[in-house]
């Protein structure tokens, strides 16, 4: 909103020469720091004294050291970051993709502080220095065979085929012959590279750039040799026969997971650390590839599925750190991260083992033996629990996650030479957690291939399950009880969950798909019928099976292909597939695949059959039963169910009649009359069969066909059906769905149903009713046992055949089966009618002798036709208002008109709609015109530690000054004043504080202005405003000492700055306008600034009330708004 104030040119111009005044005194005022109050930081744990910065920088920044730095944002970075750096004279060197942060390497230390300033900053986090920290090990897992343990994973045949693991190392020397081609695979270890040493190299579009060249210039190597050691305890396939290795044979130096293939990403420099920022650039590059088709050869060996990280800070870390977040986001994206606890021997939990996703492994001394029992935890091994982050939730402190021999690990040695080429050779012995971790890396590549299903998502990570749930529970020198047994009854801080055990772990349960039995109907099928191939499929293993295929074949030619539902364990179901064969002699194959999970024996997956088919009958009628089915295929004892029987006329005459009998075990229970069917016409019969215990052979036959049948061999057919016994616990079915009402668009049809509890335990469920797939009413409904409930739901219906499904869900007690949940049943809704119904009359409240109303009527058409409808009002039967209106289907509309009454008391108002016999009708009470109330006055009067002040419009006051408010004056001259409301809001326009006291005292602690507004409301209602301005200077008490100086600095700028606001003061009264009422022109009332007449001042009302008296903060010259 503007606001336009008239003023005299020469009152113009003396007013700008006093402001400049103005601006040129308060000039040489100290002035505060922008930058450094930009930001508020959150205190934490890298953050400690809330200053924006890692608190691990704080000696460098003292010893003036140069810096690398991550920023680390609440948003994701933006070109106005970008320049923000770039104008403190920074450099960027990578922006990272997958967290809201940007890498800076080199910061000197005056330009620490400049950082905080930045947008939307969370932290500067320090870009810590991150450094590295098999033959007995891999028996002692039960992964390989030895003498003393059987069975180990290497009998399942499981070698890690399939996986792909990134090892973050120093590099890996990929020339090693452990890293040649395992067994039949035909392919070396290595199948992609990277070096991030100094951060990873990207393409023109900032993609991260892998070689999947070998022994390329940027293929990785190893200097160091921790990498090389590392990356062959995870997947080496050890040596060449007698080439001299320390090794007691070649296969001693085999790593747990032999068939993995190597991603070999340096991180760290030849002499063994690295940076945070570069190990944040590899993690994210890991991500970027998680589904790269390396080697373009399709789905085999494609993305990371494992990352291995013998590495780590020297500190602890409560997982807030930028590497453990992206640790968190590598998880997200489906890749188990496998991190070293560190070497301290301490309770800490580096970054970035101490992220929340983090599979974080500690080491044991395995004493150079197979025997695990005299094993225990590596005196150099860090133990838990990581520190709290605040999250409320305790398992993300419970590190570490395993614990995995460490100590004494033989693996092959990198080579030795400094330059040139490769001439890694032999095997070398070394400790510490960065042992430990590869042997758990290679450990879950044998569990994913085991079940990939196991792979993480944003909020699970099922390899860390079932490394923790699988571990063994270990007491050794440390009490191995569980720590935190309200948590946990397993994890124990010193050995996490437990001690790996290889096969138990990998000991995944499987499915086991066989196909038992198959049989074909009719017995001896002629040319013509339609043949049903019958397939038995069983799940013999220990775990249920979720999905799989079948695909059934013809003399090599397939018939279909498609899938199947689950298989419990130990249960069976039934495949059928019709067939309409021509005559001859057909060989049939049938295999179940792609069973998931995955099975290993798919030798029981085939069956073979041989079919005869006959040539077709004479002329006449041939009635077949093609098919027979049930809705319900594990019905329970009692459970209504529906059969059918689908009819088809294979012959060439036209069958005039016939009937359709059901019989359970022989034992006839329908008799259902056929219609007529014409030549190769097909119908569908149902029938009804309540369900007994046990197992029922279903049998449809077809009788009394006329004209005579031709072919009697295809007139009955079967099926088997197993009815369970009423189960211990409830099991609910829907049955008996029934309309009731006037089938008719528009109309209300009531949908009765009963829910049966065919158990032996009461309980309740949820229900659902659903029309043509859409939820229309939902309950919840408690049924006793082997008893129903009759429920029923109000419908609005609308034309057209309609299919109404009664669904049930979530059980209490849990039933003991779902399958018979659910029940449908079709209607036809005919054409619609209007329906019209008065819902309400309503009027203005409240009614004044002479005063216009306004009267609303609402009508309805509840029906299912559009029409209009004829409204009479009558005030005690004398008419008021006729008026016709349309009303949609199913919708309101409203007349409206006005009615002024000529009479005091009780009015009854009658609203009628033409041919509708009910009305609508409702009392006015009408009163005599009331007189107007005057409004009350708000009045202020302002005194400073005590002393009255003349002018409460206005008042300059110190800190600390005790200033006393009252509202005593404020008057109401026909009531009485009922309450008053203070606020006080400084120059921002923020309230500082509230009161609804009539007086109060108040101390301005801070030295600006402020805005008093008292709001007094009297017995009516009504309410009047005053407002008037504080303007508090700072009370100065001079120093001594060293700050001296700057005290009388600060007392010389503001005896200026007082000297020049009082020349204003004077100045402004000197050039102020003539006084007017209602000077002001604006539009609505409401909080506004305004600009003074007299002298051009600012004044803020910050109340809607109105009237109210204001005051000039510069030349105190007052004035009233009005409306």
């Amino acid at each position: 909103m503007q606001h336009f104030i008239r003023h005299k040119r020469t009152g113009q111009r003396m007013r700008w020469l006093l402001v400049t005044g103005i601006l040129i005194l308060t000039s040489f005022l100290p002035m505060a720091s922008h930058a450094e109050s930009e930001n508020h930081f959150e205190k934490g744990y890298f953050d400690r004294d809330g200053d924006g910065l890692d608190d691990r920088m704080d000696i460098l920044i003292e010893n003036n050291e140069n810096l690398g730095v991550i920023v680390i944002l609440h948003e994701k970075p933006t070109v106005e970051h970008f320049k923000q750096i770039e104008n403190i004279g920074l450099e960027i060197n990578h922006v990272y993709k997958y967290i809201n942060a940007i890498r800076i390497d080199e910061v000197p230390a005056n330009k620490i502080n400049q950082l905080t300033g930045i947008d939307n900053l969370k932290i500067i986090e320090w870009q810590a220095p991150v450094y590295k920290f098999l033959d007995t090990a891999v028996k002692a897992i039960k992964v390989r065979q030895s003498d003393e343990y059987t069975p180990v994973v290497w009998d399942k045949e499981f070698y890690g085929e399939g996986i792909n693991v990134a090892v973050l190392d120093t590099g890996v020397d990929n020339e090693h012959e452990t890293f040649d081609v395992f067994e039949g695979q035909d392919v070396r270890r290595f199948i992609a590279g990277i070096n991030c040493d100094g951060g990873c190299p990207t393409d023109g579009s900032g993609n991260y750039q892998f070689t999947t060249e070998e022994n390329s210039n940027e293929d990785p190597d190893d200097f160091d040799g921790h990498g090389t050691h590392v990356a062959s305890t995870v997947l080496g396939t050890g040596g060449d026969e007698d080439d001299g290795n320390s090794c007691e044979s070649d296969a001693e130096c085999i790593g747990v997971a032999p068939g993995a293939r190597l991603i070999d990403m340096k991180v760290m420099a030849d002499w063994g650390s690295g940076s945070s920022a570069d190990i944040n650039e590899a993690i994210e590059a890991c991500i970027e590839n998680v589904d790269t088709d390396w080697e373009n050869d399709g789905e085999k060996n494609n993305g990371v599925q494992i990352m291995s990280m013998s590495l780590g800070t020297t500190s602890g870390s409560d997982g807030s750190d930028s590497q453990s977040q992206l640790v968190n986001q590598a998880n997200a994206a489906g890749i188990v991260v496998v991190i070293a606890m560190g070497n301290d021997g301490e309770n800490e939990v580096p970054s970035p083992a101490a992220a929340d996703w983090s599979v974080a492994v500690g080491a044991m001394d395995n004493n150079e033996n197979v025997n695990r029992n005299d094993d225990d935890l590596a005196s150099y091994s860090n133990y838990g629990p990581r520190d709290d982050d605040n999250d409320n939730d305790r398992w993300d402190e419970l590190k570490p996650s395993v614990v995995a021999p460490g100590s004494d690990i033989r693996a092959a040695l990198g080579h030795s030479n400094l330059f040139g080429e490769s001439n890694a050779q032999g095997w070398t012995t070394m400790s510490g957690t960065s042992m430990a971790t590869p042997i758990v890396a290679g450990l879950a590549a044998l569990i994913l291939e085991a079940d990939s299903s196991l792979a993480p998502t944003s909020n699970t990570n099922g390899v860390r399950d079932r490394l923790q749930d699988y571990s063994e529970a270990w007491d050794g020198e440390h009490d191995g009880s569980a720590s935190e047994p309200n948590e946990s009854d397993k994890y124990n801080y010193y050995y996490g969950y437990g001690y790996i055990d290889g096969y138990e772990i990998v000991d995944i349960n499987q499915p086991d798909a066989i196909i038992t039995e198959i049989s074909v109907t009719p017995d001896e099928p002629v040319e013509g019928d339609t043949v049903t191939i019958s397939v038995e499929i069983k799940n013999q293993g220990t775990l249920d099976i979720d999905s799989s295929s079948i695909k059934i074949m013809a003399n090599d030619e397939e018939l279909e292909d498609e899938s199947l539902g689950s298989i419990s364990v130990d249960s069976d179901i039934t495949w059928t597939y019709d067939w309409m064969p021509d005559e001859g002699n057909y060989d049939i194959n049938v295999e179940v695949y792609d069973v998931n999970p995955s099975e290993n024996d798919i030798d029981n997956n085939v069956i073979e059959e041989q079919i005869s088919v006959s040539e077709a009958p004479a002329e006449g009628v041939d009635l077949a039963i093609i098919e027979v089915w049930t809705d319900d295929s594990d019905p329970t004892h009692n459970e209504y169910i529906s059969v059918y029987a689908k009819v088809k006329n294979q012959g060439t005459e036209t069958a005039t009649d016939f009937e359709l009998r059901w019989y359970d075990d022989n034992d006839k229970f329908a008799t259902l009359e056929g219609t007529e069917i014409e030549v190769e016409e097909e119908v569908t019969i149902s029938g009804e069969w309540t369900a007994e215990e046990g197992e029922s052979d279903l049998l449809a036959r077809l009788v009394s066909i006329e004209p005579e049948d031709q072919n009697s061999n295809n007139d009955e057919r079967s099926f088997t059906i197993d009815v369970n016994p009423p189960p211990d616990e409830p099991d609910f079915s829907p049955a008996n769905i029934e309309f009731e009402g006037t089938l008719e668009e528009g109309q209300e049809v009531t949908i009765n149903f009963e829910i049966f509890n065919l158990g032996k335990t009461s309980g309740s469920i949820d229900y659902e009713v659903m029309i043509d797939g859409d939820t229309v009413n939902s309950g919840n409904e408690q049924v006793n046992s082997e008893s129903s409930k009759t429920k029923n739901y109000v419908w609005t219906a609308q034309k057209g055949m309609h299919s109404v499904k009664i669904r049930l869900d979530n059980s209490d007690p849990v039933e003991t089966t779902e399958d018979n949940n659910e029940v449908t049943k079709n209607v036809e809704i005919q054409e619609p009618k209007e329906n019209f119904e008065l819902k309400s009359i309503s009027w203005n409240d409240p009614l004044y002798v002479g005063e216009e109303t306004t009267v609303t009527v609402t009508v309805a058409n509840t029906g299912g036709k559009d029409g209009t409808a004829i409204v009479s009002t009558y005030a005690s039967e004398n008419m008021i208002n006729q008026e016709s209106i349309e009303v949609l289907s199913n919708q309101e509309n409203t007349i409206t008109f006005t009615w002024t009454p000529y009479e005091a008391g009780s009015i009854q108002i009658t609203s009628e709609i033409e041919d509708v016999e009910d009305s609508i009708s409702k009392y006015a009470y009408v009163q005599e015109p009331e007189e107007d109330n005057v409004e009350p006055v708000a009045l202020c009067s302002v005194a400073v530690n005590g002393m009255p002040e003349s002018n409460s419009l206005i008042s300059i006051v110190k800190t600390g000054d005790k200033i006393t408010f009252s509202g005593m004056d404020s008057y109401d001259s026909d009531g009485t004043i009922v309450s008053h409301s203070w606020s006080i809001s400084n120059s921002d326009g923020v309230t500082q504080f509230n009161s609804a006291q009539e007086q109060f005292e108040y101390v301005f602690e801070i030295a600006t202005s402020y805005t008093v507004t008292l709001t007094v409301t009297d017995n009516s209602g009504d309410n009047n405003g005053w407002q008037g301005s504080i303007i508090v200077e700072e009370n100065i008490v001079t120093g001594s000492g060293e700050n001296e100086e700057v005290d009388n600095t600060l007392i010389v700028g503001g005896t200026v700055a007082t000297i020049g606001i009082a020349a204003a003061v004077v100045g402004l009264r000197y050039f102020r306008s003539e006084e007017e009422d209602d000077f002001f022109e604006f539009e609505n009332a409401g909080p506004v600034n305004l600009s003074c007449p007299n002298c051009s001042g600012l004044i803020t009302i910050t109340t809607d009330q109105r009237p109210i008296q204001v005051g000039c903060p510069m030349c105190q010259a007052q004035f009233v708004i009005r409306e």
